[in-house]
């Protein structure tokens, strides 16, 4: 699991993106209630129910902090307001729970953490947080940001110091920066791989991207990687094609790292 580091309370990255921030301007960001991860086949993770009946590997559409959706067909499921016990299977983590049905459809069932033990919430956290990190993000307005002779420049922010910079024309990205769990990654057309590093206080310092000259307390860029995929395809309104031009670029880091 990626190592999280230590997160300056500074504006740390924004440091970096003031060149292209108007700072006359203000955006507010409002989270209306916890996000909610939506799981692909990367996620190792299933729920066994032990009662009202017992049905092993029940899959999941979604979780967040305080609630998990299921799939109806799955099995046989008791009616809104109802217990359900079992235990939430996160990669070699068996945490038991109890849940209380909300929502059920004949498609999709919702439930509520009814008992949450202090293992069980900093599992799922850790688990989860460069998930959850990306889905606070914020697209920021175009009106306040500045012109960007490069090309034209895209900027989600978040409340925690989570950050995704991009400069593209048509759709095609020249540079991003992203910033997650105390981790940067940063790419321009200009490097040959991508630049991976830390938050140093309130600054951030970038290593170089190969394995052997990394710090032995850093993070291996194929692992960080794994969570930057993780981090970027749950960022609300980015571009597909944005998405697609980042993992490819991160895939070619990889390889480069392992070659």
């Amino acid at each position: 699991m990626i190592k999280r580091y230590p997160r300056s309370k500074k504006q740390g990255v924004l440091s970096f993106f003031s060149t292209f921030f108007d700072k006359n301007s203000k955006t507010d960001i409002v989270v209306r209630r916890p996000p909610r991860v939506h799981l692909g086949h990367l996620h190792s993770v299933s729920f066994d129910m032990e009662s009202p009946e017992r049905q092993s590997g029940i899959g999941l559409t979604n979780i967040s902090r305080t609630g998990i959706g299921f799939l109806a067909s799955h099995c046989q499921w008791p009616q809104p307001g109802s217990s359900v016990q079992g235990t939430l299977n996160i990669l070699n983590h068996k945490l038991p729970t109890t849940l209380r049905v909300v929502h059920l459809t004949s498609v999709v069932v919702g439930c509520h953490f009814t008992v949450i033990g202090q293992e069980f919430s900093e599992i799922l956290s850790s688990y989860f947080d460069a998930e959850l990190d990306a889905l606070r993000l914020v697209k920021v307005s175009p009106q306040y940001l500045k012109k960007c002779p490069a090309g034209t420049p895209v900027w989600y922010k978040g409340l925690d110091n989570s950050e995704l910079f991009i400069v593209h024309t048509d759709n095609r990205i020249h540079e991003f920066t992203m910033v997650f769990l105390g981790n940067t990654i940063h790419w321009s057309e200009h490097l040959e791989s991508a630049q991976y590093g830390v938050y140093q206080g309130s600054e951030v310092e970038l290593y170089s991207q190969t394995a052997t000259s990394l710090p032995s307390s850093i993070v291996q860029p194929s692992e960080i990687n794994i969570t930057a995929i993780k981090f970027i395809q749950n960022i609300k309104d980015l571009k597909r094609g944005f998405t697609d031009q980042i993992e490819k670029i991160l895939n070619i880091s990889s390889s480069a790292n392992l070659g």
